[in-house]
C-alpha cells in the first residue's frame, strides 16, 4: 500500500496507524515505488464499466455482515463502502447518454509524475459531464513513432467507434529524427548509437519503438551542464544542416493529411493539439516552435481544427515540471479547457 501510494502522491501523503504492528511495517518500508497505474487492465480505455458495477454491488450487499469494509468468501477480495458507492453512482449513469473521445498522443494523457484525477482527459470529463449531463468516455491511443502510426489509429477506430479524436502532435518523434546522432537503448537496455540521413530507408528512431520495451526507462532530467548543452545543440545543428528535421516534419504532414481523409470518410472530427514548447536547450526550443509554425501554415485549416499546445505560462503561472519536458497541472487544465471549447462547437 505504501508503495502504491509513492507511485501516486510522490512524498505528499501520511499513514495513519492502529498498532504496533501497523506502525513497524511503516518504518521497515523500503519505500520503493509501484507504477499502479501500469497494472491497470484497459488502463487506456477509461470509461463506465457497467458489469463490474454491478457485480462489485451484488458482491457488496451478499457478503456485508454489518461491518464497514467486506471480504469476499470466495476470492478473499477486500470490497470497501466508497467502491459501494462508487459503483452505485456508476450503474445510475447507466441510461445517460455516451460521448466517445479518442485522444492520440504519447506520454502525456498517462503522465505518472501527477495525480490521475489532474490529467487533462479527467478535468475534460468533468467540465463535459456537468455541462451536458452526458457520460464521457476516454480512449487512448498511444505511439512513440511514425511507422505504423496511421495503421495502429484506423484498426483501433474501426473496433472503437468515436464521436471526436484529437490527435497530439509531439516534438520528441521530430528531435530524434533530426539528430545526426542518435543514441538509443536496445531492448536488452544496453545503449547504443546510430547515424540519421533524410536518404535513409530504416532509421533506429523508426525501427525501435519505446513502448514495447521491457524496463523502466528513467525521468529525463533538464541538462544543466553548459558543455553537454553545446553538444546537444550542435548535434541537432548537424542534422538540421543535412534537412533532417525538414524530413521530420514531412512525414508528421503526411500521417496528418492521410488520418484527415480517413476521418472525412467516417464523419470524425478531427482535431490536431500542437506541440508542447521544449526548453531544454535553445536548439530544441527552435525546432518546437519551427514545427508549430510549419503545421499551421502547411494544414488546411478549413479541413482540421488546430488547438494550440505551445504555452509555458498562463495567468503568471508555469505550465511545466523544473526539466522543460513534462507538463504539470496547470498545463492539463489549461489544454482541457481548450479542446472542451472545440468540443462545444459539436452540440
Amino acid at each position: 500500500m505504501i508503495s502504491n501510494l509513492l507511485s501516486i502522491c510522490g512524498n505528499q501523503f501520511g499513514q495513519f496507524v492502529l498498532t504496533h504492528r501497523q506502525a513497524m511495517l511503516c518504518l521497515n518500508s523500503n519505500y520503493q515505488t509501484i507504477p499502479y497505474f501500469d497494472k491497470y487492465q484497459n488502463r487506456l480505455k477509461i470509461n463506465l464499466n457497467i458489469d463490474f458495477a454491478l457485480k462489485y454491488q451484488k458482491a457488496f450487499v451478499n457478503e456485508k455482515k454489518d461491518k464497514g469494509f467486506t471480504v469476499t468468501s470466495d476470492q478473499n477480495i477486500l470490497l470497501s463502502p466508497h467502491e459501494y458507492l462508487s459503483s452505485l453512482k456508476t450503474i445510475q449513469k447507466n441510461n445517460l447518454k455516451n460521448f466517445n473521445f479518442t485522444f492520440v498522443g504519447g506520454c502525456f494523457p498517462v503522465q505518472g509524475n501527477i495525480l490521475f484525477e489532474s490529467l487533462f482527459h479527467q478535468h475534460l470529463k468533468r467540465i463535459y459531464e456537468k455541462q451536458y449531463n452526458n457520460n464521457f468516455n476516454i480512449d487512448i491511443i498511444r505511439y512513440e513513432r511514425f511507422k505504423n502510426c496511421l495503421n495502429k489509429i484506423t484498426t483501433h477506430i474501426s473496433q472503437n467507434p468515436t464521436n471526436a479524436l484529437v490527435f497530439c502532435i509531439r516534438t520528441e518523434p521530430v528531435l530524434r529524427l533530426t539528430k545526426l546522432s542518435y543514441k538509443y537503448l536496445d531492448k536488452k537496455g544496453n545503449t547504443k548509437r546510430s547515424f540519421n540521413f533524410p536518404f535513409s530507408k530504416q532509421l533506429m528512431p523508426e525501427k525501435y519503438d519505446l513502448l514495447n520495451i521491457e524496463f523502466t526507462l528513467p525521468i529525463a532530467k533538464r541538462v544543466s551542464n553548459k558543455r553537454s548543452k553545446n553538444w546537444i545543440n550542435l548535434n541537432y545543428i548537424l542534422g538540421i544542416i543535412i534537412y533532417n528535421h525538414k524530413a521530420a516534419m514531412r512525414k508528421y504532414l503526411d500521417i496528418i493529411n492521410e488520418l484527415n481523409c480517413f476521418c472525412k470518410l467516417n464523419n470524425i472530427p478531427l482535431y490536431i493539439l500542437g506541440p508542447a514548447l521544449r526548453t531544454n536547450t535553445k536548439v530544441e526550443k527552435y525546432i518546437s516552435i519551427k514545427l508549430e509554425k510549419y503545421l499551421v501554415n502547411t494544414l488546411n485549416m478549413s479541413d482540421i481544427r488546430f488547438i494550440k499546445g505551445s504555452d509555458i505560462e498562463a495567468n503568471g503561472e508555469k505550465l511545466f515540471h523544473e526539466n522543460g519536458i513534462y507538463a504539470n497541472e496547470n498545463y492539463h487544465k489549461l489544454i482541457a479547457e481548450r479542446i472542451f471549447d472545440q468540443l462545444r462547437i459539436l452540440h
